[in-house]
């Protein structure tokens, strides 16, 4: 059986919408396969440790993330760390107008964006262990090895998806840090990096009014400029430095090989009005991105990062670093693209039928003259009756008693006139044959390759015409043996049977 072909893939959800985004991937990955596959991973990154306890249903039982794709950043008393003078260092760049919104960080980060940050800094050490573990259960060797699965090698590194909002407090607060934690420990040169940020107009459509969609629109304003500062670093550009408890990074890399930003309209001006539509779609992109159209996927972040490093789109100095993804181009669920599949194979299956390039005349006669099934009944050849009754009888006529010779020749017949039984067993076998050959012939044509089909139907047709010949002549044989031999045969014995009285009469009176 051909392995199922899949890239290394990492998929990492930050907050309420990437947690949600990767939980309907695993649940496509599960529907597919019936498993994960052991070169996929996750990895769900929240300080809202109710968002752990959410369950999809699926055709395969309840999807969840399981407590080794789990990564709580949750802070049940963050003012501790802050307050703490041996980390004012690695604090420097928390504003003091933020000092305020540093509240508990167990339910969320409450829409501010310097909690989700202060999150990530907090819990460095074991998000940093997190990610390691995540990006090594992709690389085990197992993924290699694996008995159904084989790893696509088109692409020599690893992908890692980043799933975020650009509105809240975590998502929006933690997704720069992570992407440079992923490339310090993964490796710049060894993983293609890509995000999908949610734009802020699916939740003020949500939401249309009330304070809880205040900050959305400036969070989301905030989170560009700084993507759009760092996407700009060139490796002739000043180090920036990040750090964190027990670890600081140095670099002048940009943060993402590609970035795409995800608005709720389509071309059509359709709207979509909740994230879990939203996030519904960025699950059959993140989906796809691995298995057997990976390559487009691919190809498109491929374009992003060309674009990106060649400045072919670049205006005076300001670089294009960014595509965007439109509802409208990710709306197919994962039954759907099923679907889309299945009727892609009936449409090759169809234009397959539509050909043929055999000799079907030649494959019939081939089959039915072959030394197993060797059936031919025309042309002066009998090679299926006689392998059922031979010609022959199973002895000759012995001895006739003079006195009586009718009663011996009816004797005689009962003796060599086939049973029921003894022409039904060489007929089950032969039919038993014929069927087993009719399968293989089958089998073995519809896996020559392109044509197959045609040719097959035209064969078997083929053998079922001259199939037909056969039991005409043997039906003409039978009835000319019948209306033409059979009594000639029998007034010949008669004769016989009177020779002999006569010429038992004469000698006896002679």
């Amino acid at each position: 059986m051909e392995k199922i072909k899949l890239r290394r893939s990492l998929y990492i959800g930050l907050g309420g919408t990437g947690m949600n985004a990767i939980l309907h991937t695993k649940k496509m990955y599960m529907e597919t396969y019936g498993e994960i596959p052991p070169m996929i991973g996750f990895l769900g990154i929240d300080t809202d440790g109710k968002a752990y306890t959410e369950v999809l249903d699926s055709k395969v039982g309840e999807v969840r993330l399981d407590r080794n794709e789990q990564k709580p950043i949750s802070v049940s008393n963050p003012k501790n760390f802050y307050s703490n003078a041996s980390n004012k260092d690695i604090l420097s760049w928390l504003p003091k107008e933020n000092e305020r919104a540093i509240v508990t960080l167990d339910k969320g980060a409450g829409q501010i964006r310097t909690n989700g940050r202060l999150a990530v800094v907090i819990h460095a050490p074991t998000l940093v262990s997190a990610i390691e573990s995540a990006i090594d259960k992709i690389r085990n060797h197992g993924a290699i090895t694996s008995d159904k699965y084989e790893l696509d090698m088109n692409s020599p590194k690893d992908d890692i998806h980043l799933v975020f909002s650009l509105c809240g407090g975590t998502g929006c607060g933690t997704f720069i840090d992570v992407a440079y934690l992923i490339k310090d420990i993964a490796g710049r040169e060894s993983v293609s990096l890509v995000g999908y940020a949610v734009l802020p107009d699916v939740f003020t459509t949500m939401v249309r009014n009330g304070i809880a969609m205040s900050k959305v629109k400036s969070n989301a304003l905030g989170a560009i400029k700084d993507l759009d500062y760092l996407m700009h670093l060139d490796p002739s550009d000043p180090e920036i430095e990040l750090r964190y408890s027990g670890k600081k990074i140095r670099t002048n890399d940009a943060p993402f090989s590609a970035i795409h930003i995800i608005d709720n309209k389509n071309e059509a001006n359709i709207v979509y009005e909740h994230i879990s539509q939203l996030t519904e779609m960025i699950a059959l992109v993140l989906f796809t991105s691995s298995g057997k159209i990976a390559d487009k996927v691919s190809s498109v972040n491929d374009n992003v990062e060309k674009v990106i490093s060649e400045g072919t789109l670049d205006v005076g100095d300001k670089r294009a670093w960014v595509s965007t993804i439109g509802a409208c181009e990710i709306v197919f669920k994962g039954a759907d693209l099923a679907n889309i599949h299945a009727k892609k194979a009936a449409i090759r299956i169809i234009q397959r039928m539509l050909n043929a390039c055999d000799d079907a005349n030649a494959i019939a006669n081939n089959w039915i003259d072959s030394p197993e099934i060797n059936i031919r009944e025309n042309n002066g050849n009998d090679n299926l009756i006689d392998q059922i009754c031979s010609k022959e009888p199973k002895y000759r006529l012995g001895d006739i008693s003079a006195e009586n010779p009718q009663a011996d020749i009816l004797a005689y017949y009962q003796q060599v006139i086939p049973s029921d039984q003894d022409l039904n067993k060489p007929l089950n076998e032969i039919t038993t044959r014929v069927k087993a050959g009719i399968h293989n012939l089958v089998v073995d044509r519809i896996n020559k390759g392109e044509c197959c089909i045609t040719t097959t139907l035209s064969a078997l047709e083929e053998i079922m015409r001259q199939v037909d010949v056969f039991m005409t002549e043997m039906s003409s044989e039978i009835d000319d043996k019948h209306k033409a031999i059979l009594p000639i045969l029998e007034n010949e014995v008669k004769i016989g049977v009177d020779n002999l009285k006569n010429w038992e009469q004469k000698s006896f009176l002679t």
